[in-house]
């Protein structure tokens, strides 16, 4: 007897005799047979779903890169599994891990440098392979790409400096050099500006202009020029130096010449203090040559009238004075000549007409004599004044032969030299 494809219920055959009510009863039991069964009808469960075991599934496989299927979840990061998934809580212990790696890692103290390849930045104090011992302490940023080359940046806590430093594939590390700023940093060590048309310019910091151009020129020159505020470009040459003998020329001149101008006029300087009395030499400082130009022995010097300035007396039996005084002057005077005339009122005889010496200690003055003890005078009356001198002038009565004084006293000024 045949049985239909799905239910395996049975058919009746052409050849057969029917019968109808077997044939019904066989087909009720059939039926009821495949009710509540796998691969039969299926019967809700009290809960209105279909029992599992009325269901004809398979097992469900494991999912892989090739295949769809069950997939486990884990929490773990390090798995290197291919066939399970991560959760939530894992991408955020990624993430925080991730945020954590961006803020400095400290190193343990001996830790050597050269072992410091995976890409981060490290907190460093106290390491093998400084770049420069007294900085040590201070931040590694390392950066790290294959095959092995890494790149290493120190900077010093203390000190502000900046440091670099490579690795090549073959583990060699280049030696450490300080990194150059262009806002307060420092330049250790050699930097080459190659070519005729390369330039270093330093810009002038108010923005007004491009500042300076340092250029190595063609013709074995390296200039120093005046740059041009919008293109840089050289501006004219203020100062260049020759690459063959290393003198620095400018416009209309060179160092050498110059120092040996210095040295001749030095020396022609020393010769002049020399011919003055004076002790110096080519060698010496300017400072030693002002020196012994302060100390030469001649002084400054001053002159000047009184205009015939006069005095007269009133008694024949006295003598007469006069005072005078001489302002204005750059200096002191220490030591001061007159030249003077006594005679009597009638300008008749000339009894004294000579110059005479006042010194500022009044210890060397020279008084002037004439016929018969006739005399003019300083006695102690000179003084020094900030820019001058006073003095007084007196002389004797008048002694005229056998005694006679009938005449009275007359003194005229004239001249006057001053000495410091």
């Amino acid at each position: 007897m045949a049985n239909t494809d799905k239910l395996s219920l049975p058919l009746i055959e052409s050849n057969m005799t029917a019968d109808v009510p077997r044939d019904m009863n066989a087909l009720a039991e059939a039926v009821d047979a495949r009710v509540g069964v796998a691969g039969g009808l299926a019967v809700l469960g009290a809960d209105g779903k279909v029992p599992a075991d009325q269901l004809n599934v398979k097992d469900p496989v494991d999912a892989s890169l090739t295949q769809k299927g069950i997939v486990q979840l884990s929490n773990a990061i390090s798995d290197t599994s291919q066939i399970k998934a991560v959760t939530p809580y894992a991408l955020k212990t990624v993430y925080d891990l991730a945020v954590a790696g961006m803020r400095l890692r400290n190193i343990n103290n001996g830790t050597n440098l050269d072992t410091l390849t995976q890409t981060g930045l490290y907190r460093i104090v106290d390491k093998v392979n400084f770049p420069n011992s007294p900085d040590s302490y201070g931040v590694l940023q390392v950066n790290a790409d294959t095959p092995g080359y890494v790149t290493q940046d120190f900077i010093a806590i203390l000190s502000a400096k900046r440091y670099t430093r490579a690795r090549t594939e073959t583990g060699t590390w280049t030696t450490w050099k300080e990194a150059f700023t262009t806002d307060g940093g420092y330049i250790n060590g050699d930097v080459t500006i190659t070519g005729p048309e390369k330039a270093l310019i330093l810009k002038n910091p108010n923005g007004s202009a491009t500042g300076i151009r340092l250029q190595a020129g063609g013709d074995g020159r390296f200039y120093i020029q005046k740059a041009n505020a919008a293109t840089g470009a050289g501006d004219g040459n203020l100062v260049w130096i020759n690459g063959t003998d290393g003198n620095l020329y400018w416009p209309g001149g060179d160092l050498n010449s110059l120092k040996q101008s210095v040295v001749d006029g030095k020396s022609a300087v020393a010769s002049a203090i020399n011919g003055k009395g004076g002790s110096a030499s080519g060698s010496n400082t300017f400072a030693e040559l002002a020196a012994a130009i302060t100390n030469l022995p001649v002084k400054r010097f001053a002159s000047g009238t009184f205009n015939g300035q006069t005095a007269s007396g009133t008694n024949p039996n006295d003598g007469v004075s006069i005072n005078l005084a001489v302002n204005g002057l750059a200096f002191s005077p220490s030591r001061v000549f007159i030249r003077a005339r006594f005679s009597d009122t009638a300008d008749f005889t000339r009894q004294v007409d000579a110059i005479v010496m006042a010194d500022s200690t009044n210890a060397n003055n020279i008084i002037a004599y004439g016929w018969r003890g006739n005399y003019i005078s300083f006695g102690d009356f000179f003084r020094q004044v900030t820019g001058g001198f006073t003095l007084a002038l007196r002389t004797s009565k008048i002694d005229q032969y056998a005694g006679s004084s009938s005449d009275l006293p007359k003194i005229m000024v004239y001249q006057w030299w001053a000495y410091e």
